[in-house]
């Protein structure tokens, strides 16, 4: 899987895979294809390019299955169920989830099946049956420390399950391990997602200026990686969180800037 870089970069890698697709279809090099289509789907998904990454996500499934490739249409599924979990339609998430994850258990592929039960997890979260998705989570957890793999994210979204349940506390310690984590691998898109959570946790509290620091340094890293669709977050968060310290000027220009960033990039939300 291709590593985050910055926005050029991933201009530049996006680019490269369509030609790559193209190239492979006139050619009909099958497998070519969908690995390129694959790569597509994932680069457009770190742009925050959600409706582009779910064309060629499903591009990708389709030719997977075409070949009976079991163990790559199963890592396809997962990546079209993370892209439709951010479009908002948990229950197409939750279906190629469940299809992946019994391809996974089948092939005996722990680290798919590790992602899976996380990412199942998450979409129960986004459903608000918190309870449910910290059992999906903490399954993944323990399969992921006995393979020393990929541990921050799950803490991290363990941890905005603890703040959907109103357990402010009890998330930050979640958020401040897995963000400590993140920044000894260098993962910044990581950094920024979890340093957002954190800043969500602290408005909850109430402690507003603290909140507003984190959401600046995450913005920072959004930029860097070119993630437009975290910036449109962070600067509709930064927005309600001035609201509340009665900064209206200061809250209604984020606001209006993170409209135009969601609009430019078809972001339901």
């Amino acid at each position: 899987r291709r590593a985050e870089g910055t926005k050029e970069a991933l201009r530049a890698a996006l680019a490269l895979d369509l030609e790559c697709a193209e190239k492979a279809a006139l050619a009909g090099d099958t497998v070519r294809e969908a690995y390129a289509r694959a790569e597509a789907a994932e680069v457009d998904f770190l742009q925050g390019e959600l409706r582009p990454a779910r064309e060629e996500g499903r591009r990708a499934v389709a030719l997977w299955r075409t070949l009976e490739r079991r163990k790559q249409l199963g890592a396809a599924l997962n990546d079209l169920g993370a892209i439709e979990r951010d479009l908002e339609d948990p229950q197409a998430a939750l279906e190629h989830y469940g299809e992946a994850l019994r391809i996974a258990r089948a092939l005996g592929d722990r680290r798919l099946e590790a992602s899976l039960l996380h990412n199942i997890g998450g979409v129960y979260g986004l459903l608000r049956e918190h309870t449910r998705a910290i059992d999906f989570l903490g399954q993944a957890l323990i399969l992921k420390r006995s393979l020393h793999w990929h541990e921050a994210v799950t803490i991290d979204v363990l941890g905005m399950e603890h703040y959907g349940l109103r357990d402010y506390q009890a998330a930050l310690r979640y958020h401040r391990e897995s963000l400590e984590m993140r920044r000894r691998s260098g993962d910044l898109r990581g950094q920024s997602i979890t340093l957002t959570n954190m800043g969500w946790n602290l408005d909850a509290l109430g402690r507003r200026a603290e909140a507003l620091a984190f959401y600046r340094e995450a913005l920072a890293l959004a930029e860097t990686v070119g993630d437009r669709r975290q910036q449109a977050i962070l600067l509709d968060s930064t927005g309600k969180t001035l609201a509340g310290m009665k900064r209206l000027d200061e809250a209604l220009d984020c606001h209006q800037r993170a409209l135009a960033l969601s609009r430019a990039i078809g972001d339901p939300e």
